[in-house]
Protein backbone atom coordinates (compact mmCIF):
# COMPACT_ATOMS: atom_id res chain seq x y z
CA UNK A 1 0.00 0.00 0.00
CA UNK A 2 1.45 3.35 -1.01
CA UNK A 3 2.09 6.16 1.47
CA UNK A 4 -0.53 8.30 -0.29
CA UNK A 5 -3.22 5.62 0.07
CA UNK A 6 -2.42 5.12 3.78
CA UNK A 7 -2.68 8.86 4.41
CA UNK A 8 -6.00 8.98 2.56
CA UNK A 9 -7.39 6.08 4.63
CA UNK A 10 -6.29 7.75 7.87
CA UNK A 11 -8.11 10.93 6.87
CA UNK A 12 -11.28 8.97 6.05
CA UNK A 13 -11.23 6.90 9.25
CA UNK A 14 -13.47 8.23 12.02
CA UNK A 15 -11.72 10.04 14.86
CA UNK A 16 -11.43 8.12 18.14
CA UNK A 17 -14.57 8.58 20.22
CA UNK A 18 -14.30 10.68 23.37
CA UNK A 19 -17.09 9.49 25.64
CA UNK A 20 -18.88 12.48 27.16
CA UNK A 21 -21.14 12.73 30.20
CA UNK A 22 -24.10 12.76 27.85
CA UNK A 23 -22.87 9.58 26.20
CA UNK A 24 -22.59 7.91 29.61
CA UNK A 25 -26.12 9.07 30.48
CA UNK A 26 -27.42 7.63 27.20
CA UNK A 27 -25.71 4.31 27.80
CA UNK A 28 -27.05 4.15 31.35
CA UNK A 29 -30.56 4.94 30.09
CA UNK A 30 -30.30 2.06 27.62
CA UNK A 31 -29.16 -0.14 30.47
CA UNK A 32 -32.25 0.79 32.44
CA UNK A 33 -34.70 0.38 29.52
CA UNK A 34 -33.15 -2.54 27.54
CA UNK A 35 -34.32 -0.93 24.28
CA UNK A 36 -34.99 2.67 23.26
CA UNK A 37 -36.02 4.27 19.97
CA UNK A 38 -34.36 7.27 18.32
CA UNK A 39 -37.18 9.67 19.26
CA UNK A 40 -36.93 8.65 22.92
CA UNK A 41 -33.19 9.23 23.15
CA UNK A 42 -33.59 12.50 21.25
CA UNK A 43 -36.05 13.70 23.89
CA UNK A 44 -33.88 12.51 26.74
CA UNK A 45 -30.57 14.05 25.72
CA UNK A 46 -30.82 16.16 22.53
CA UNK A 47 -33.70 18.57 23.10
CA UNK A 48 -35.86 16.38 20.83
CA UNK A 49 -33.53 16.94 17.86
CA UNK A 50 -33.49 13.65 15.95
CA UNK A 51 -30.77 14.94 13.65
CA UNK A 52 -28.39 15.56 16.56
CA UNK A 53 -29.39 12.25 18.15
CA UNK A 54 -28.78 10.32 14.92
CA UNK A 55 -25.29 11.77 14.51
CA UNK A 56 -24.17 10.92 18.03
CA UNK A 57 -25.83 7.51 18.09
CA UNK A 58 -23.99 6.73 14.86
CA UNK A 59 -20.69 7.47 16.62
CA UNK A 60 -21.63 5.27 19.57
CA UNK A 61 -22.64 2.52 17.15
CA UNK A 62 -19.36 2.77 15.23
CA UNK A 63 -17.48 2.59 18.54
CA UNK A 64 -19.20 -0.69 19.35
CA UNK A 65 -20.95 0.65 22.47
CA UNK A 66 -24.51 0.13 21.23
CA UNK A 67 -26.41 -2.06 18.76
CA UNK A 68 -29.14 -0.90 16.41
CA UNK A 69 -32.12 -2.67 14.84
CA UNK A 70 -34.75 -1.51 12.34
CA UNK A 71 -37.98 -3.37 13.25
CA UNK A 72 -39.82 -1.79 10.30
CA UNK A 73 -38.49 -0.36 7.06
CA UNK A 74 -40.69 2.71 7.52
CA UNK A 75 -39.85 3.03 11.23
CA UNK A 76 -37.04 4.35 13.39
CA UNK A 77 -34.02 2.59 14.82
CA UNK A 78 -34.18 0.78 18.15
CA UNK A 79 -31.01 0.61 20.25
CA UNK A 80 -29.54 -1.55 22.99
CA UNK A 81 -26.26 -1.84 24.92
CA UNK A 82 -23.41 -4.06 23.77
CA UNK A 83 -21.12 -5.89 26.22
CA UNK A 84 -18.50 -3.23 25.48
CA UNK A 85 -20.97 -0.49 26.38
CA UNK A 86 -21.87 -2.31 29.59
CA UNK A 87 -18.18 -2.63 30.53
CA UNK A 88 -17.74 1.09 29.98
CA UNK A 89 -20.54 1.76 32.48
CA UNK A 90 -18.82 -0.45 35.05
CA UNK A 91 -20.60 -2.29 37.84
CA UNK A 92 -24.30 -1.41 38.14
CA UNK A 93 -25.42 0.31 41.34
CA UNK A 94 -25.88 -1.88 44.40
CA UNK A 95 -29.23 -3.63 44.48
CA UNK A 96 -29.70 -3.55 40.70
CA UNK A 97 -29.29 -6.26 38.09
CA UNK A 98 -26.49 -6.49 35.54
CA UNK A 99 -26.68 -4.17 32.56
CA UNK A 100 -28.73 -5.92 29.83
CA UNK A 101 -26.94 -6.45 26.51
CA UNK A 102 -29.64 -7.79 24.16
CA UNK A 103 -28.49 -9.68 21.07
CA UNK A 104 -31.89 -9.26 19.43
CA UNK A 105 -35.15 -7.41 19.86
CA UNK A 106 -37.23 -8.36 22.89
CA UNK A 107 -40.47 -10.20 22.13
CA UNK A 108 -42.24 -7.65 24.33
CA UNK A 109 -40.69 -4.72 22.47
CA UNK A 110 -43.79 -2.50 22.22
CA UNK A 111 -44.39 -2.68 25.95
CA UNK A 112 -40.71 -1.96 26.66
CA UNK A 113 -40.76 1.10 24.41
CA UNK A 114 -43.93 2.43 26.04
CA UNK A 115 -42.43 1.90 29.47
CA UNK A 116 -39.32 3.73 28.28
CA UNK A 117 -41.43 6.63 27.00
CA UNK A 118 -43.04 7.01 30.43
CA UNK A 119 -39.65 6.90 32.14
CA UNK A 120 -38.15 9.52 29.83
CA UNK A 121 -41.19 11.82 30.02
CA UNK A 122 -41.04 11.75 33.80
CA UNK A 123 -37.25 12.16 34.00
CA UNK A 124 -37.22 15.17 31.67
CA UNK A 125 -40.21 16.99 33.17
CA UNK A 126 -39.19 16.24 36.77
CA UNK A 127 -35.82 17.87 36.09
CA UNK A 128 -37.58 20.90 34.60
CA UNK A 129 -39.67 21.16 37.79
CA UNK A 130 -36.64 20.98 40.08
CA UNK A 131 -37.35 17.39 41.15
CA UNK A 132 -35.23 14.27 40.63
CA UNK A 133 -36.01 10.77 39.40
CA UNK A 134 -33.65 9.25 41.98
CA UNK A 135 -33.96 5.66 40.82
CA UNK A 136 -36.04 3.45 38.56
CA UNK A 137 -36.37 -0.34 38.63
CA UNK A 138 -38.15 -2.07 35.74
CA UNK A 139 -40.06 -5.32 36.13
CA UNK A 140 -37.25 -7.55 34.88
CA UNK A 141 -35.01 -6.19 37.67
CA UNK A 142 -37.72 -6.51 40.33
CA UNK A 143 -38.49 -10.10 39.33
CA UNK A 144 -34.93 -11.12 40.15
CA UNK A 145 -34.98 -9.64 43.65
CA UNK A 146 -38.54 -10.06 44.94
CA UNK A 147 -41.13 -12.82 45.21
CA UNK A 148 -44.27 -10.81 45.94
CA UNK A 149 -47.55 -12.03 44.41
CA UNK A 150 -47.57 -9.07 42.03
CA UNK A 151 -44.65 -7.25 40.37
CA UNK A 152 -45.21 -3.76 38.94
CA UNK A 153 -43.96 -2.73 35.52
CA UNK A 154 -41.69 -0.27 37.31
CA UNK A 155 -40.91 1.04 40.76
CA UNK A 156 -39.36 4.49 41.06
CA UNK A 157 -38.59 7.20 43.59
CA UNK A 158 -38.98 10.96 43.15
CA UNK A 159 -36.97 13.20 45.47
CA UNK A 160 -37.01 16.89 46.26
CA UNK A 161 -35.20 18.79 48.98
CA UNK A 162 -33.91 15.65 50.65
CA UNK A 163 -37.37 14.04 50.80
CA UNK A 164 -38.89 11.39 48.58
CA UNK A 165 -41.90 9.41 47.42
CA UNK A 166 -42.00 5.92 45.88
CA UNK A 167 -44.38 5.05 43.06
CA UNK A 168 -45.31 1.66 41.57
CA UNK A 169 -46.36 1.74 37.91
CA UNK A 170 -48.84 -0.47 36.06
CA UNK A 171 -48.78 0.12 32.30
CA UNK A 172 -51.19 -1.51 29.85
CA UNK A 173 -51.89 -0.21 26.37
CA UNK A 174 -54.37 -3.03 25.67
CA UNK A 175 -57.72 -3.64 27.36
CA UNK A 176 -57.35 -6.27 30.10
CA UNK A 177 -60.37 -8.18 31.40
CA UNK A 178 -62.04 -6.18 34.16
CA UNK A 179 -61.99 -8.98 36.72
CA UNK A 180 -58.34 -9.78 36.05
CA UNK A 181 -57.46 -6.10 36.41
CA UNK A 182 -59.27 -5.77 39.74
CA UNK A 183 -57.68 -8.96 41.07
CA UNK A 184 -54.23 -7.64 40.18
CA UNK A 185 -54.84 -4.33 41.97
CA UNK A 186 -56.19 -6.15 45.02
CA UNK A 187 -52.91 -8.07 45.22
CA UNK A 188 -51.19 -4.72 45.75
CA UNK A 189 -53.71 -3.97 48.48
CA UNK A 190 -52.85 -7.25 50.20
CA UNK A 191 -49.21 -6.11 50.42
CA UNK A 192 -50.39 -3.25 52.69
CA UNK A 193 -47.97 -0.86 51.00
CA UNK A 194 -44.86 -2.64 52.27
CA UNK A 195 -43.04 -4.59 49.59
CA UNK A 196 -40.13 -4.46 47.14
CA UNK A 197 -37.83 -3.19 49.90
CA UNK A 198 -39.72 0.08 50.45
CA UNK A 199 -41.95 1.14 53.33
CA UNK A 200 -44.77 2.55 51.23
CA UNK A 201 -45.79 3.41 47.69
CA UNK A 202 -48.50 5.02 45.60
CA UNK A 203 -49.79 2.97 42.66
CA UNK A 204 -50.04 4.64 39.25
CA UNK A 205 -52.14 2.95 36.54
CA UNK A 206 -51.39 4.11 32.97
CA UNK A 207 -53.63 2.82 30.19
CA UNK A 208 -54.00 3.23 26.46
CA UNK A 209 -57.69 4.12 26.44
CA UNK A 210 -59.50 6.66 28.60
CA UNK A 211 -62.75 4.67 28.34
CA UNK A 212 -61.46 1.46 29.89
CA UNK A 213 -59.51 3.40 32.51
CA UNK A 214 -62.75 5.02 33.66
CA UNK A 215 -64.67 1.75 33.67
CA UNK A 216 -62.00 0.00 35.70
CA UNK A 217 -61.66 2.96 38.04
CA UNK A 218 -65.39 2.70 38.75
CA UNK A 219 -65.12 -1.06 39.24
CA UNK A 220 -62.21 -0.61 41.64
CA UNK A 221 -64.07 2.13 43.54
CA UNK A 222 -66.41 -0.61 44.84
CA UNK A 223 -63.52 -1.94 46.93
CA UNK A 224 -62.27 0.06 49.94
CA UNK A 225 -58.54 0.50 49.36
CA UNK A 226 -55.81 1.75 51.67
CA UNK A 227 -53.21 1.84 48.90
CA UNK A 228 -53.55 5.08 46.89
CA UNK A 229 -54.34 4.29 43.23
CA UNK A 230 -54.34 6.93 40.48
CA UNK A 231 -55.17 6.66 36.77
CA UNK A 232 -53.92 8.48 33.65
CA UNK A 233 -53.74 7.75 29.92
CA UNK A 234 -50.50 6.80 28.21
CA UNK A 235 -50.84 9.69 25.75
CA UNK A 236 -51.21 12.14 28.64
CA UNK A 237 -48.15 10.86 30.49
CA UNK A 238 -46.00 10.52 27.36
CA UNK A 239 -46.90 14.04 26.27
CA UNK A 240 -46.86 15.90 29.59
CA UNK A 241 -44.81 13.83 32.01
CA UNK A 242 -45.13 15.14 35.55
CA UNK A 243 -47.75 17.64 34.37
CA UNK A 244 -50.16 14.87 33.32
CA UNK A 245 -53.55 14.92 35.06
CA UNK A 246 -54.56 11.97 37.26
CA UNK A 247 -57.82 10.62 38.67
CA UNK A 248 -58.13 8.57 41.88
CA UNK A 249 -60.40 5.58 42.50
CA UNK A 250 -62.76 8.00 44.28
CA UNK A 251 -62.90 10.32 41.27
CA UNK A 252 -60.59 13.03 42.61
CA UNK A 253 -58.75 14.96 39.91
CA UNK A 254 -55.25 16.41 40.21
CA UNK A 255 -53.44 18.44 37.54
CA UNK A 256 -49.93 17.13 38.20
CA UNK A 257 -48.02 14.24 39.70
CA UNK A 258 -46.46 16.80 42.01
CA UNK A 259 -49.77 16.96 43.88
CA UNK A 260 -49.15 13.36 45.00
CA UNK A 261 -45.95 14.26 46.80
CA UNK A 262 -46.89 14.28 50.52
CA UNK A 263 -46.70 17.52 52.48
CA UNK A 264 -46.91 18.42 56.13
CA UNK A 265 -47.34 21.71 57.89
CA UNK A 266 -44.15 23.22 59.24
CA UNK A 267 -43.33 26.52 60.87
CA UNK A 268 -42.50 28.07 57.55
CA UNK A 269 -45.50 26.64 55.73
CA UNK A 270 -45.92 23.37 53.82
CA UNK A 271 -42.89 21.13 53.44
CA UNK A 272 -42.47 17.66 51.98
CA UNK A 273 -42.91 14.60 54.19
CA UNK A 274 -40.41 11.83 53.48
CA UNK A 275 -41.45 8.30 52.68
CA UNK A 276 -38.58 5.86 52.84
CA UNK A 277 -37.44 4.43 49.53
Amino acid sequence: MSVRVRRTLRRLAPAPLRVTERDSALLEALGRMKHAATRQLARLAFGQSRSAANKRLRRLLDAGLIRAWVPRLDGENVYGLTPRGARLLGEPPAGTSAWPTPRGLDGNLQHLLELGSVRIALAVTLAEAGLVLEWWRSYWELQVCFRESVIPDALFRVTWGGRGQVFALELDRTTPAAQAFVRRILRYEALEGRAYGVSGFTLLVVGGQAGWLERYRQRLAQHPLRTPVWFATLAEVEGRGIQASWCSTRGEQIPSLRALLPVRKGRGGEVGDEIAG
